[in-house]
């Protein structure tokens, strides 16, 4: 996975999963959907996944405390990921989160790039899917370019400064589409 990648490298990686009852639980549990949580599914990567893949709840404090990792992901509930409550509901999970990591020196710092994305479509024709980056470097880009979550997975290891794993070798670069400029880990 792209978070072992980055622990291979002397990197940091975390994930928050929002309502998940423990680190790394490998079943949903109420409002926390095991699918959505793709470091559960690397079974080689089992013992980094217990120590970081975390709740929700340890975000702030990581926050505050300027501790984001290198490669991270917060994922929302079933209820705050649009799912089983109205998009209101989610859109206000979501500027919370957002105006959490935006208040912390992490991103002050310029180094942190925000990216919002869904992981299916409205079930239209395009097949489009909604993908915003948020970063000093990215001034009201408008992108074209078709992405997968392989391009996803391809800016973790572009941030990274690593070769980008499996199918995001070929997928398009989110970084160039958006054009990002990357400083390196």
């Amino acid at each position: 996975s792209v978070f072992g990648q980055a622990l291979s490298l002397g990197r940091t990686a975390k994930l928050y999963a929002e309502s998940m009852p423990g680190n790394c639980v490998t079943e949903s549990s109420g409002q926390y959907a095991v699918k959505h949580n793709p470091w559960a599914y690397h079974l080689s990567e089992r013992s980094a996944c217990a120590q970081y893949d975390v709740p929700a709840t340890e975000l702030g404090k990581d926050v505050t405390a300027g501790r984001l990792p290198n490669a991270g992901m917060v994922i929302p509930n079933l209820c705050n990921d649009a799912h089983d409550c109205d998009l209101s509901v989610a859109d206000s999970w979501l500027r919370t989160q957002i105006g959490t990591v935006m208040s912390g020196p992490d991103w002050k710092s310029g180094h942190l790039a925000i990216v919002v994305t869904a992981d299916e479509d409205d079930n239209g024709q395009d097949n489009l899917v909604l993908t915003a980056v948020a970063h000093p470097s990215v001034h009201g880009a408008v992108v074209t370019t078709p992405l997968t979550h392989y391009s996803l997975a391809r800016l973790y290891s572009e941030v990274l400064g690593a070769k980008p794993l499996a199918e995001a070798a070929a997928a398009p670069s989110m970084a160039t589409a958006f054009g990002l400029r990357l400083a390196g880990p």
